[in-house]
């Protein structure tokens, strides 16, 4: 049933509708002019008359969309439902911005294809548009052409349009009852993704990135990407049709069609994991960049608003995909895959693989969650614990790979675990931390019942719920002469039968099969035995063979020795430079250290360098492989001597302290965002073995430069204590840069622990000694801060006015800003809110300039406090997407504590309990219990306040809940 006409009729008392526009699925698109302020508007009308739980779905859309604030999505006005000016009854409308242009579908009619560049531009801007969505957890799930709206001539400004399919990841609290139903799939055929086509009961975001994928092909290529006559048939082509190759099709690079695959995996895993990586991987393949879309992107948009994050539970950043080489995966584990399968089946919680190192533990637990990932919602995690040696280092590891904060004991990470849902976490190498891991698993198997873990050791953890399984070298039907020939025929095909490989002819060589009889089936050793075999002319392998007796790491670590003294020099020397990298590592860093990227890339098709899974540092080293190669590079072999030695290993450290400058903190401390962020927890590892190395070298300049690193990464982190501690015994020459940065840093750390002696103290020193008067400003603002703490009012007025003077003398706006913010802290405590207001409006105007998010994220708070009450929850909202902007993931949650009051107040409960919704879910990320209890007990006041009292008493009960488990 269509709408009645509305034209030349007044809605709700204020808006002269004058024509229809558009329709779609939900109802018809009015042009209307607002009485209230002149100006023409789009009014969406809702056809209430087609099912079921269509006006809340309709609600539901307009909430979604007026979450979101960018120049890629259309913005909504308002929403409301009103008298039925064209008859009885009510109606339910939303009000959006009305835009001039047409969509993207009237424009491929007309066109049929874009332009590379052309296209490049639009599906940046929908992947900015949907990242928002995404980062305020928010699902479009009916991505298509119609929905995209453009604007101008070419190159266009593209808008998303129409959230009507639009399903928070988390549910807001009016939608309670409101339910898709399981099984049937919703969304235009065409763009779905293989998960939607199944009728899965949760899709995330990376449904809206196939969408954007299969819109981009046609763009590109003028064609839907599968036709068919019917939707079955269409489903069948979208879960398993042949992919086509757009560079056969249309004229683009090769790149293209390998950009197209993965963005249209079928496994959501293998798929592109955010809106930002996808267009940057676009721009890439198609030869472009950022310079050439015009008009440019929203500086404070890049990388999906910097923090997408979407929520850990449906977005982990870090979800394990493996990409092992051939080598690993050694033949005969079929039945110790089942038997994984099948203990988990029989609610086995922990699955220990336990056996020596190399022999496919790694390997069966990467084919066991191959099977789980598309049934996972929470993903799969992977944590890499061989360079973890106690139970600190275990916290950090598990905290960097769940992007989460630590607390002293282990109630933090169960808590964070407990967030992810039904997740599977995959924790390596665990032997150095057998029993802190045994004491968060058992911890953890209570609080979050929905994760499962397999843990790899070279014994059982012991753990309850575990079912151990031992992993032999082989299996016991497996002969050593049948083992060495698979291992040769898979080798031989992995290399591909080049030149430089030599067939198989007959039975496999004497030497491999007694090196697999010795060694008992070593996957890792055999694979690489393999290879040296295949390149070489077999009699190279023959010490490799007498070097081989026995079972265990020594005996494999003793064959792998022998096995890298049969390769060419300059692999070996480049193998043994990687031994140098505590964890994984880039090829970039590799050739940017004057290696030779070729020759790297060949190492890595062979096996001797494995891919690790992160997207930011792919590469690393088994850690048998990495224990040789480090002994290797200590001696000096291979790369001239320990003099060569020490001069690269002081490279790595040079380049692992590169985080450690004070032009690196400051830009960490005022911008932030999450690839910062990143790039501090990714160095984590290294810059604490670099420390140790340059200490014991006599760099102490060095060293403390790495130190630093550290505890950034460890203070990121939540790790405040070990960060503090690290700074203490940090080695730096007083009054040196490396020590004026780290009593910096200090000092900020003794502020966040509410130590403001302290860090006064510290500052004290600093001032004393600093010469660099743009330091010199920056020190007498954390003074202003620390002097505040302790309520000596006098005295930080008297730094902030020092501060401003002299940064309106250097001319740096930042500085100036930074100023300008205290010198209005001191007037709000001072109880002049007149004088602090222009002092605000111009910090924001130079943080907003020089795009520094955080910062505009705290004058915005400020700002908040001096205005007229109707301006306060604007004001906060705008805050929020600032420290969003930011990546500070705490400042986030205290913005989403104040702005539920604020909604509250403006008699919103809805979008109050979405805000404490969101609140709870960053703490539950977070590991903050106290502030989960705090945001619970609000929103079960507010619950009882709406009347929604059984609501309420469920919360109510998580409190107590929560509060007893403190208490133990």
């Amino acid at each position: 049933m269509g709408r009645p006409d509305l034209a030349g009729r007044r809605l709700d008392d204020r808006y002269d509708v004058e024509a229809q526009v558009g329709s779609g699925a939900m109802g018809t698109v009015w042009r209307a002019r607002d009485r209230a302020t002149g100006t023409r508007v789009a009014i969406k009308v809702l056809d209430e008359g087609r099912g079921h739980h269509r006006a809340a779905r309709f609600h539901r859309e307009a909430r979604a969309m007026a979450r979101l604030h960018s120049p890629y999505v259309v913005r909504v006005l308002g929403h409301g439902r009103c008298d039925d000016p064209a008859g009885p009854g009510e109606l339910s409308y939303l009000t959006m911005e009305l835009l001039e242009g047409e969509s993207l579908r009237r424009r491929l009619n007309t066109d049929r294809r874009l332009p590379p560049a052309v296209t490049a531009q639009v599906v940046a801007h929908v992947g900015r548009g949907i990242a928002l969505a995404h980062a305020r957890g928010i699902v479009h799930r009916d991505l298509k052409p119609e929905n995209v709206f453009l604007s101008g001539p070419p190159p266009f400004h593209a808008r998303v349009l129409d959230f009507g399919l639009a399903k928070p990841l988390v549910p807001l609290p009016s939608d309670h009852g409101l339910h898709t139903q399981v099984g049937r799939p919703l969304g235009t055929p065409y763009y779905m993704s293989p998960e939607q086509c199944q009728g899965l009961p949760r899709v995330d975001h990376r449904t809206d990135l196939w969408a954007l994928g299969a819109i981009t092909f046609e763009c590109l290529v003028g064609r839907r990407l599968f036709e068919a006559r019917t939707v079955a048939e269409l489903f069948s082509r979208i879960q398993a049709g042949h992919l086509p190759s757009m560079s056969e099709l249309v004229d683009v690079p090769p790149a293209a069609d390998a950009w197209l695959a993965r963005a249209l995996a079928r496994d959501v895993q293998d798929r592109f994991q955010s809106a930002s990586a996808m267009i940057a991987a676009l721009l890439e393949a198609l030869d472009l960049d950022d310079g050439s879309l015009v008009p440019p992107l929203a500086p404070l948009l890049a990388e999906d608003a910097l923090h997408t994050r979407v929520m850990v539970s449906h977005a982990p950043p870090r979800t394990a995909r493996w990409a092992a080489p051939v080598a690993t995966h050694l033949v005969g584990r079929d039945r110790l895959i089942a038997e994984v399968a099948e203990a988990f089946a029989s609610h086995a919680r922990v699955v220990c693989l336990y056996g020596h190192r190399g022999s496919g533990r790694g390997a069966i637990a990467e084919a066991h969650a191959a099977t789980q990932r598309g049934d996972l919602s929470g993903g799969v995690w992977r944590v890499p614990l061989a360079t973890a040696e106690s139970a600190q280092d275990l916290k950090l590891a598990i905290a960097c790979a769940l992007d989460t904060r630590i607390r002293h004991d282990d109630g933090s990470l169960a808590t964070a675990l407990s967030s992810l849902g039904p997740a599977l976490v995959v924790l390596e190498d665990a032997d150095r931390v057998r029993a802190p891991l045994a004491a968060l698993v058992a911890r953890a198997i209570r609080e979050a019942p929905h994760v499962s873990f397999i843990v790899t050791a070279n014994r059982p953890l012991e753990a309850p719920a575990e079912r151990a399984l031992a992993v032999p070298h082989f299996g016991e039907d497996d002969s050593p002469a049948w083992l060495a020939a698979e291992l040769l025929t898979r080798r031989s095909d992995h290399l591909g039968g080049t030149d430089e490989t030599r067939p198989i002819d007959g039975e496999p060589p004497r030497a491999l099969v007694e090196g697999a009889a010795a060694l008992g089936g070593n996957a890792l050793v055999l694979s690489l035995a393999a290879d040296a075999w295949v390149r070489s002319q077999g009699p190279a392998l023959s010490h490799v063979a007498e070097g081989i007796a026995g079972v265990g790491d020594a005996h494999s670590l003793a064959a792998i020795d022998a096995i890298l003294d049969t390769l060419d020099p300059e692999d070996r020397a480049l193998l043994t430079r990687c031994g140098g990298f505590r964890s994984a590592f880039t090829a970039e860093q590799i050739e940017s250290l004057g290696n030779d990227r070729d020759r790297f890339d060949d190492l890595v098709r062979r096996g001797f360098v494995e891919r690790d899974g992160s997207a930011r540092r792919p590469f690393a080293l088994h850690p048998l492989l990495r224990r040789v190669a480090a002994r290797r590079l200590a001696s000096g072999r291979d790369v001239g001597g320990r003099g060569a030695a020490r001069a690269w290993l002081e490279q790595l450290a040079r380049q692992a302290a590169e985080l450690g400058t004070r032009d690196r903190l400051l830009h960490l401390a005022r911008v932030g965002g999450a690839s910062q962020h990143d790039l501090y927890l990714d160095a984590l590892d290294d810059a604490r073995v670099s420390a140790q190395r340059m200490r014991a070298a006599g760099q102490e300049e060095l060293a403390s430069r790495c130190e630093i690193v550290a505890a950034c990464a460890e203070r990121l982190l939540g790790a405040n204590a070990s960060a503090i501690q690290r700074l203490r015994d940090a080695p730096a020459r007083r009054g040196s840069p490396a020590w004026l940065d780290r009593t910096w840093l200090a000092a900020r750390l003794a502020m966040e622990a509410g130590d403001a002696a302290a860090a006064r103290e510290q500052l004290r020193d600093a001032l004393e000694l600093v010469t660099d008067p743009t330091f010199g400003i920056e020190l007498s603002c954390l003074t202003v801060d620390a002097a505040l703490a302790e309520d000596r009012q006098a005295e930080a007025r008297h730094f902030a006015v020092d501060a401003h003077q002299r940064a309106t003398a250097v001319g740096d706006d930042v500085l100036v800003a930074e100023a300008l913010l205290r010198l209005a802290r001191c007037e709000l405590l001072a109880h002049e809110p007149e004088a602090a207001r222009p002092r605000l409006e111009r910090a924001h105007e130079l943080f907003a300039t020089a795009g520094a998010p955080r910062r505009l994220g705290a004058t915005l708070e400020l700002l908040a406090r001096v205005a007229a009450p109707s301006d306060v929850r604007h004001l906060l909202e705008q805050a929020l997407d600032a420290h969003r902007l930011g990546g500070d993931r705490l400042d986030e949650l205290s913005l989403l504590q104040k702005l539920a009051p604020a909604a509250e107040a403006a008699g919103d409960l809805d979008q109050a309990l979405a805000w404490l919704d969101e609140a709870l879910q960053t703490a539950r990320e977070l590991g903050e219990r106290q502030i989960e209890v705090q945001v619970s007990q609000l929103a079960a006041q507010i619950h009882r306040r709406a009347g929604r009292t059984s609501r309420a008493g469920e919360l109510l009960a998580r409190v107590e809940a929560m509060r007893l488990s403190l208490e133990e």
